[in-house]
């Protein structure tokens, strides 16, 4: 059964039920230790890289590439920054909270805002195009791996920093853990690629053909596939950077793919029977009965399709998987793509809302605020907005510019507050990231190009990366001055 060997005791065909309040429980086991309380050594380096010396970092993303591939790489990690700083408000918008407080939410919304706009761009499902268009190479070019470890030593080597793994190097990714964790990014990019299934065709039109013998050539129905093997929470916690991490994350995979190949496989012996019944009526030249028949028969083939795009769809609300392209105008579809749902979160000082395990990731939080109180994005709260706002609609240009200044050289979140209290915006992503480049090449401005902002925008628009200050029971920024 589905997870049955992955996760001990659950099975999700016999209880189907468990799965949203299980799936929001494993959100949960990954929630970032600064959430806990506890020091950057503690921390995951996927946070790490979103809450502390991310100009810094990628400053020495951008200086130290010297090939084509490196520059290319070093320029592309801008856009990251850029995306992440305009877009993380916009989907803070829509989950309520930040992605420290509302993984599964945050995950939720993203997959829908992707699988819309890419969409819009290729009128193909992401599901079935994506891996296509990304055309990974086998293994990641030896000139990258060596600009991210460097890069990552350049940058944290002297401050506090994560000692999770490689406690002998220094806590940091070796180049071999950096090859491996793109394979597993390979693998499971190709692996959701294959997980798309289009509806069945009507099977015939016209006259049948009269075929014979057809009912001893029918098969038995495919078995399902046996369980794996049960991952330790060592290894889940692991995040794929050991041997049995990997295996684990690999297993997890496999085993969803492997219940989607079931269900298909289902359905094309299916097909395959209600050919042979069908052919096998012919040779007896019942017509009329032959009519109805292929009506039940192509509405079995029709349930069977059903109940594989249901069971994909529990997938699909967990944060999983992306949504299919029909099913981004559901309600909640629209719910996850538009600000409209959360009127109380647009407001200022309406966010950042706490978690709660009472509700599931569909739910806008109505929960208390993390105080101080701010303000997650500037976009208008509207069923007409949506995610093109924060990609190329909102205006970038001079006044944009001194926003972005201000609020780059905010000494303090109080002024961040005030900047956002005063509807100062940063622009949208595209053009913010070609400023970015332009003066990264033009070596203009540096300071605020590799600005140290908070990537999750977790305490609210504009944010750079903070601390929680015990004495001053405030939130301060965490300082460093570019050179």
């Amino acid at each position: 059964m589905l997870f049955s060997g992955v996760i001990e005791g659950y099975d999700v065909l016999s209880n189907l039920s468990g799965s949203p309040s299980l799936l929001h429980t494993l959100f949960d086991e990954f929630t970032p230790p600064l959430q806990k309380g506890k020091k950057e050594s503690d921390w995951y380096w996927f946070d790490m890289l979103h809450y502390r010396w991310t100009g810094k970092f990628a400053a020495n993303l951008v200086n130290s590439a010297k090939y084509d591939v490196q520059i290319a790489y070093a320029f592309g990690y801008l856009t990251h920054i850029a995306t992440d700083v305009i877009g993380h408000g916009y989907v803070n918008q829509i989950v309520g909270g930040p992605y420290r407080m509302h993984m599964q939410r945050h995950a939720t919304v993203e997959n829908y805002i992707d699988s819309w706009k890419f969409y819009k761009v290729y009128s193909e499902s992401i599901n079935s195009k994506l891996n296509s268009i990304l055309e990974l190479p086998s293994s990641l070019p030896s000139e990258i791996v060596n600009l991210l470890h460097d890069s990552f030593k350049q940058t944290y080597q002297y401050t506090p920093h994560p000692s999770r793994i490689n406690r002998a190097y220094g806590g940091f990714f070796k180049p071999e853990d950096i090859y491996a964790t793109y394979e597993v990014y390979k693998f499971v990019t190709e692996v959701l690629g294959s997980m798309n299934i289009k509806p069945p065709e009507e099977p015939f039109s016209g006259v049948l053909d009269i075929l014979s013998d057809a009912l001893r050539g029918i098969k038995p129905p495919p078995s399902p596939p046996r369980p794996r093997r049960m991952c330790s929470f060592e290894d889940i916690m692991a995040l794929g950077l050991t041997e049995e991490s990997r295996e684990c994350y690999e297993e997890f995979v496999k085993s969803i793919e492997e219940w989607l190949e079931y269900l298909g496989d289902l359905l094309k012996w299916t097909f395959e029977t209600i050919l042979a019944i069908i052919d096998f009526i012919s040779s007896l030249l019942l017509t009329i009965p032959i009519m109805i028949l292929i009506a039940i028969l192509y509405g079995i083939q029709l349930a069977l399709y059903t109940l594989l795009r249901q069971f994909r769809q529990t997938l699909v609300l967990a944060g999983l998987l992306y949504p299919e392209p029909d099913e981004l105008n559901s309600a909640h579809g629209r719910n996850l793509i538009t600000n409209y749902q959360c009127n109380a979160i647009v407001d200022f000082k309406g966010y950042p809302r706490t978690h709660s395990c009472e509700l599931n990731n569909l739910q806008c939080p109505r929960t208390s605020i993390e105080e101080p109180g701010t303000l997650p994005a500037l976009n208008a709260r509207s069923a007409d907005t949506n995610p093109d706002n924060f990609i190329f609609l909102e205006p970038f240009n001079q006044q944009t510019l001194s926003y972005l200044r201000e609020y780059a050289k905010a000494p303090t979140p109080d002024r961040t507050r005030e900047l956002e209290a005063s509807g100062y915006t940063l622009g949208n992503a595209v053009s913010l990231s070609y400023w970015m480049i332009l003066n990264a090449l033009l070596k203009k401005d540096l300071d605020i190009v590799f600005t140290d902002w908070n990537l999750d925008s977790d305490r609210g628009y504009g944010y750079k990366c903070w601390y929680w200050d015990p004495q001053t029971r405030k939130d301060s920024y965490v300082q460093y001055i570019y050179v």
